[in-house]
Parts: structure tokens; sequence; C-alpha cells
């Protein structure tokens, strides 16, 4: 997915479209949800320029949603959490929702990328 100010809405309407039916209503607007929050953060705070790139992965299991999502930024140290914040700077908000959300989620980083991810756990549709 290329990065920019797009990247988040397009990476919510890949992922509706890609998992339509295969998730309980629930477990596919907390999906969405955070898919968006982290993918701001990768535009927002990752480095990534127009022609880089995005890299979205979802897998869903019997009770599970695996995603990953990596950008070729620095990323942040694990222990600096930044405040949520309301107003005109509001923000702060994306890691409060992994932690309230998943199941569990961590990052991973390497010489080329940054990576978050993160487990739901849900029923999926019935099928």
């Amino acid at each position: 997915m290329p990065s920019g100010l797009e990247a988040p809405r397009r990476v919510r309407q890949a992922v509706r479209q890609h998992l339509q039916g295969a998730l309980e209503a629930g477990l596919a607007a907390d999906l969405e949800l955070l898919v968006s929050e982290v993918v701001t953060n990768a535009v927002r705070h990752g480095g990534s320029g127009l022609r880089d790139a995005i890299d979205v992965r979802v897998e869903v299991g019997d009770d599970t949603v695996s995603v990953s999502i990596s950008d070729s930024g620095d990323g942040f140290a694990p222990g600096a959490r930044p405040q949520p914040r309301l107003g005109r700077d509001a923000g702060g908000f994306g890691l409060l929702l992994l932690d309230r959300l998943s199941t569990r989620w961590g990052i991973e980083r390497d010489d080329s990328e940054f990576r978050v991810w993160f487990r739901l756990t849900g029923r999926t549709a019935p099928g």
C-alpha cells in the first residue's frame, strides 16, 4: 500500500472488502479501527515518503485475527508511550486502543523496517 494521507482510508477499505462476511461485526469493527490507527501512525511518524510503502498483512484463523503492519521508519522505543491528547493537537490514542482492544500486540525492528503486530480474538462469521 503506498504511504500518504490516503493510506489509512485505503487500508480500511481493502480490509473491509477482503474480509467481508468473514468476521462477526464487532470483531470486524475492532480490526478496521486498529488497522486504521496503526497505519495512521506509520504515515505520521514512520518517516515514510510518498514513494515508500506500508505493508499490511492480515490472517484469519478459527478464533483469531493476526495483523502485521510494516514501514521503513525507525519506529519507537517499546517504553515510549505518548499520553493521549485532546483539543487542537489531538492524538496518542492508537497505542491505547491497541492495549484495550487487542489480545496481544508488539513491535519488531530490523535493519530495513519497523513492524507493529497485533492479534484479536473473537468469533469469525458462522460458516
